[in-house]
Order: C-alpha cells, then structure tokens, then sequence
C-alpha cells in the first residue's frame, strides 16, 4: 500500500508493541490502508476500534485541511494534536507543546514530592539528589527527539531555577539573582547540558547503525519545499552544538565512537564553562 516516500523506501506504518501509526501522503491512500488493515485484522478478533483510532494532518498551515477517513462507514476523529506513546504530537509537529507539557508534568511532581525535596532536616546534597532523580528524569523522558529553539532553552532553565528556588525555600520577593540561587545551591545550569548530551549521544547511535531512524534522517522526501523561511529541523540542534560542523563532518566524527564521546564530552564541558 502506497504510503510516505523517504529516500526512495516506502513507509506506510510505524508500529511499537499495539500501538500502529498509519501513513500516507492522500487522503484516499490512507483511507485504503485503514480498510486493508480492518479486514486483515477482523478473522483474527482485531477490528479497528473507531472511538480509539484517531487521523491527523500534518501541515505548516495554520488550517489544517479537514479529511474524511472512514471504519466500516463511521467516521474517524480528526484532532489537532494527540497523546502517542507518551508524547505528545501535534498538526504542526513541532517540540513546543510537548515540552511545555513535560514541565508541568515536572512542576506537579515536585509539588507532589513538596514534603520530601524540601525539607532542611535533610542535607541539601541529598535533596538535590532526589530532584534529578525523580523530578528531573521525569522531564527528561524522550528529549532526544526535541528539537530545541532559543526560548524553549530559557524555559528548561527557567525551570531548572523554580526546582532550586523551591527547595532552597527561597521566594522570587527576596529578590535572589539566578546566579545567587546556584550559589547557594552550590550547583552549576545543568539541566540544557543534559539534553544536550543526549541528543548527541542518541545522533551518534542513529549514525553508526542502518535503521529507520537514520533514513529519515538522511532520506529525501518527494515534493517540493514550501515558500517562506525554512523551519528549525531536529539536525540544526546538532550542528549549532559542534561548533556549526556540516552533516558531512558530524557523520563523519559520529562513525568512530570513541571520537564522538570525548568530542561530546570537551564541547559540554566547554558550555558549562561559559
């Protein structure tokens, strides 16, 4: 079944466990794929459930163009965004919402662990030990994929402050620098190196295996490029942390890994520097 051309493969579906994504780039080529999957899957007890199974367009366009997809006749949902795999993804498939998203999920954790992070009967190194591990990794969750801009930088450093304000039990009328905050806590911004890190971390993987991941990555897609200012692609992340290298170059140093884990390491540590 016809699907999304990427660097010549066709892909029509992208599945994890029970939970299967259908793709394609016309509205009745989804519909087709929708039906042959219904009727393979119904000798077996799997009927697609309408009410569970949602459609979605991704698009620059502000309006995403509506679609009429059918199981059996009765129409599926179409929604502007969608909870998959833990993630949330949206019609214009971009990072900002689901960051926002993982730091109230963060912001409710910390207020759930409130009696426990923020105590001074507890020393403050053992506090802040529990903070990355169950606060902190709870943000974390799936931040390779992101692809970061400069004013959600600010916001995972704005709230990688909150947390230490909140265990320092220090109010913003106190009127405390960022920097007097640190000090106190006796900890440097680490919470952007972190990401950062892991996502080179996780390029370096893609790179020196043949996976899907990496055909999306490098694969041309058919079509032409829409007009106006190119968007902020996961790769430009990459490239502006290694000191602006080219593709060519980043793939080159990733193939050795050895190379790229101390490379990765000198550039982080350079950051946390500055």
């Amino acid at each position: 079944m016809k699907g999304v051309t990427v660097g010549g493969a066709n892909i029509n579906n992208l599945r994890y466990a029970d939970d299967t994504a259908l793709l394609a780039c016309k509205e009745k080529d989804l519909q087709d794929l929708v039906t042959a999957v219904n009727d393979k899957g119904k000798p077996y007890g799997m009927e697609m459930n309408v009410m569970k199974t949602k459609t979605m367009v991704i698009s620059r366009s502000k309006q995403a163009p509506k679609i009429n997809i059918s199981i059996e006749g009765k129409p599926i949902e179409q929604v502007e965004k969608m909870l998959y795999l833990c993630h949330i993804v949206t019609e214009t498939e971009k990072s900002d919402t689901e960051i926002k998203r993982r730091i109230a999920v963060a912001r409710s954790s910390f207020t759930s662990l409130y009696q426990v992070l923020t105590p001074r009967a507890v020393s403050l190194d053992t506090r802040i030990r529990l903070l990355k591990c169950y606060i902190w990794s709870t943000l974390l969750y799936e931040c390779e994929t992101w692809t970061l801009s400069k004013t959600l930088e600010k916001r995972i450093e704005a709230f990688e402050i909150w947390t230490f304000r909140r265990i320092l039990k220090i109010a913003w009328a106190n009127q405390k620098t960022n920097d007097e905050i640190l000090n106190m806590a006796k900890c440097k911004k680490s919470l952007l190196n972190i990401i950062m890190r892991r996502k080179l971390q996780y390029f370096g993987y893609i790179i020196r295996k043949s996976s899907l991941q990496k055909l999306l990555l490098e694969g041309k897609v058919d079509g032409k490029r829409q007009r106006g200012r190119p968007r902020r692609m996961w790769m430009d992340d990459i490239k502006g942390w290694t000191n602006e290298r080219s593709y060519t170059e980043c793939v080159r140093d990733a193939q050795d890994r050895i190379l790229w884990r101390a490379m990765t390491a000198d550039l982080l540590r350079a950051d946390s520097t500055t």
